[in-house]
């Protein structure tokens, strides 16, 4: 297993330089990284199994799972409809596990406990248990529709936990009159006991329904919570979750976990409000602080993605927030949220610009890139590849076009 955040990265070939899956047109393709950065186009393009809907919304790299020594990725296709009754469909969603190394690359189904709607929606990854190898986390958000055709809605918000085994339990208890899950989040050992953590974002039952949920989202009230669940050496557990911060943001982009903004090894979680991005972690005594407000430097834009990574060399982990509907990316320089952060204006030949963010040490040299896709039609689409490579001065260098479709 890679060390420290390279365990969270793809590396689909097995040559210690971090590749690139990324979704687009309903397929999800796979870069290799290499010496000289990624190669100007995907190697090998995973394509939907049959009678799926919505493949590639959700994925994550899940390590090595087979100690075969290739990378292995996680797909989601969450709107797939799972049974049919009384002339209605129910959306239970799908996951597929694509063991790296192979230019096949046959998807496994995964198993899906209960009924749950949307299984997969959101993904995510850490080593809960510190043995070194990463679980898979998968969420089944009950703030989404499940139903179409008149069929009575099922909220039954779950959060699921697979080992290298692939077999599932659940994190989260199906109750609808609790919390609903929004999405889950991992990639950090917040409290330093070796082992990463887990964070749920929830919003309150009555939310849920599409009117409440949409007025809820522009409330200032800070309803939606951030519940962390502690791993350990038996893994993660329920009844080892607490709160670690609230917010009033309920859309995207997901919270993102910050590995070592400080330079001191401890993570952090970074949420997206009104202004930038605030950092929170839990403290020497347990009790959860925000410790770091990056300001976002465009006024009144919304941010739509985050990411992190070093992408100085320094041994920090630098923050990267994306905003489409300003058309800019902002990177905030680790241990330094005084310090102005470099701004990277629309590409000419982008209309839609960023449309997804990716960290990884494309190039091997020890210093994290950045690709990020966007749109020159000016849908929401991704087409076009722009690659960023990390910088010890500048953060970001002079970015390196790439096309996303044939």
């Amino acid at each position: 297993m890679a060390p420290g955040p390279r365990r969270f990265r793809l590396d689909w070939n097995g040559d210690g330089i971090d590749d690139l899956a990324l979704s687009a047109a309903g397929s999800v393709a796979i870069w290799l990284g290499g010496h000289a950065g990624l190669g100007d186009g995907p190697v090998l393009r995973l394509t939907a199994p049959a009678d799926t809907t919505g493949f590639g919304e959700a994925l994550v790299p899940i390590g090595d799972l087979d100690g075969d020594g290739f990378g292995d990725l996680v797909v989601a296709a969450p709107s797939t409809v799972t049974s049919r009754e009384r002339g209605g469909e129910f959306r239970g969603g799908a996951g597929y596990l694509y063991r790296g190394g192979s230019s096949a690359a046959t998807p496994e189904r995964l198993t899906v406990l209960g009924t749950a709607p949307r299984f997969g929606a959101s993904l995510a990854a850490g080593d809960l248990d510190g043995d070194g190898r990463l679980e898979l986390i998968a969420a089944t958000p009950s703030n989404s529709l499940a139903t179409i055709q008149g069929l009575r809605p099922r909220w039954r918000a779950g959060v699921y936990v697979y080992g290298s085994d692939l077999a599932p339990h659940a994190l989260w208890p199906a109750n609808p009159d609790s919390r609903d899950v929004i999405d889950v989040i991992a990639g950090g050992d917040l409290d330093g006991d070796g082992c990463d953590d887990v964070i749920v974002r929830t919003l309150p039952a009555q939310q849920r329904d599409a009117a409440n949920y949409a007025r809820f989202a522009g409330a200032d009230t800070d309803v939606v919570e951030l519940r962390v669940y502690t791993g350990g050496s038996d893994g993660i557990a329920a009844d080892r979750g607490h709160v670690l911060a609230r917010s009033n943001k309920s859309g995207p982009p997901s919270p993102l976990v910050v590995p070592n903004f400080d330079g001191d090894g401890r993570a952090a979680v970074a949420v997206a409000k009104d202004h930038g991005v605030s950092l929170a972690r839990l403290g020497l005594t347990g009790a959860p602080a925000w410790t770091a407000e990056l300001l976002f430097p465009v006024a009144r834009a919304t941010i739509d993605y985050l990411a992190t990574g070093d992408l100085d060399g320094d041994g920090r982990s630098d923050v990267i927030a994306g905003s489409h509907t300003a058309g800019v990316i902002v990177a905030y320089r680790g241990g330094a949220p005084a310090v102005a952060p470099v701004t990277l204006s629309m590409p000419p030949a982008a209309q839609v610009f960023p449309l997804s963010l990716s960290v990884g040490d494309f190039d091997g040299d020890g210093r994290d890139d950045l690709a990020a896709s966007s749109s020159a039609s000016g849908d929401h689409s991704p087409d076009q590849l722009w690659i960023y490579r990390g910088d010890a001065t500048t953060l970001l260098g002079a970015p390196v076009a790439r096309r996303m479709v044939p």
